[in-house]
């Protein structure tokens, strides 16, 4: 009797730990904003991506500081404190793999739903199209965010962007242009920090605190240091600034139709999260501190000429880098990736 009690807590313990290993990805809730769907089905099930991009944040840089200054009879210098967090092991390579498998899944769910797929080369004279360039192979690109890889598929023609591609109303145009085919757009933003506030009292210190947790982001903002001015076509012009908040937010769209008055879609469908994809098992999660306090001289120094007050300034630097299981990290992606693509799929056609 003992031995079949054990065999069974033995064989108990094992779906346990299947179920916990398996299990890599939070539940989660999706919201939509969208108008006139149910005249999907009297449109052509023709689809065309406008864009689908991942964009994976690897590294993040941040500086805060306090100033100083004479309050009184104390002096107070300045502080600045500084942290540089990346991640360890992964490659661009691993970003390319996960995009690929990601869109490869996004087009086996519409083509079951009986969708075509169309190619925007056979319209490449139309207005909508004008002045974008087509890209065979579209290059990983590290300059539209500081910190991140903005990843698009590889097997896919993608065209650039116009002087039209921000104007409202410009998928619909698009759509009017390929015979009403389905305008999609899909972006996920994989991070791994969350920006947390300070704890320290106010003007006491420059510190900077966060939280490693990888996760597909619903909406957030985190701090990160720019080094270069972004293009005025990017959706998120960062500009000059030193140190920007990144808005991210993860985001699927589909448009169709145009209507001759306003120019506003016929079906019109933006989908979002309600909370975060959480992954885990890429990394160990932890809470990353880093302070410079301000130096003080309250008390002085006699001299000839009276009383000299002196305060050095402080700049406190660290570095984190995160060791990473990279086969984790993609299955775990690609896993919320893909139930985030399907839960909004399901939501709109069926």
């Amino acid at each position: 009797m003992r031995k079949l009690l054990n065999s069974m807590l033995f064989v108990i313990s094992l779906l346990l730990v299947t179920s916990i290993n398996s299990q890599t990805i939070s539940e989660f809730k999706i919201k939509d904003r969208s108008t006139g769907t149910n005249q999907l089905k009297k449109k052509p099930k023709k689809i065309f991506v406008n864009d689908f991009v991942v964009h994976y944040q690897f590294y993040n840089q941040k500086e805060k500081t306090s100033k100083g200054g004479m309050l009184g009879n104390v002096l107070k210098g300045d502080a600045k404190s500084k942290l540089f967090l990346g991640l360890d092991n992964l490659t661009e390579q691993d970003f390319k793999d996960i995009t690929d498998e990601l869109f490869s899944d996004f087009k086996s769910q519409l083509d079951q739903k009986g969708y075509e797929f169309v190619d925007g080369k056979n319209y490449e004279n139309t207005d909508a199209f004008k002045g974008r360039e087509r890209i065979e192979n579209y290059p990983v690109d590290y300059n539209v965010f500081p910190g991140v890889a903005s990843v698009h598929p590889s097997d896919y023609a993608f065209y650039s962007s116009n002087e039209n591609f921000l104007k409202m109303n410009y998928s619909s145009k698009l759509s009017k242009d390929l015979e009403d085919a389905v305008v999609a757009n899909v972006t996920l933003f994989v991070f791994f920090i969350e920006d947390k506030n300070s704890w320290s009292q106010k003007n006491k210190s420059a510190n900077i605190k966060v939280e490693t947790q990888l996760r597909i982001v619903a909406y957030d903002n985190v701090k990160a240091i720019n080094e270069k001015e972004v293009s005025k076509l990017r959706a998120l012009t960062i500009g000059k600034k030193k140190q920007v908040d990144i808005s991210a937010q993860s985001q699927i769209e589909f448009t169709c139709g145009r209507n001759p008055i306003g120019g506003s879609p016929d079906v019109s469908y933006i989908g979002n999260l309600k909370n975060d994809i959480t992954i885990e098992g890429a990394f160990v999660n932890t809470t990353i501190k880093n302070e410079a306090k301000n130096d003080e001289d309250y008390i002085g120094t006699e001299t000839a000429f009276g009383k000299v007050y002196r305060a050095q300034n402080i700049t406190v630097a660290n570095s984190y880098i995160l060791p990473v299981d990279a086969e984790e990290y993609k299955k775990g992606v690609v896993k919320g990736g893909k139930a985030f693509i399907k839960a909004h799929i399901q939501n709109i056609l069926d």
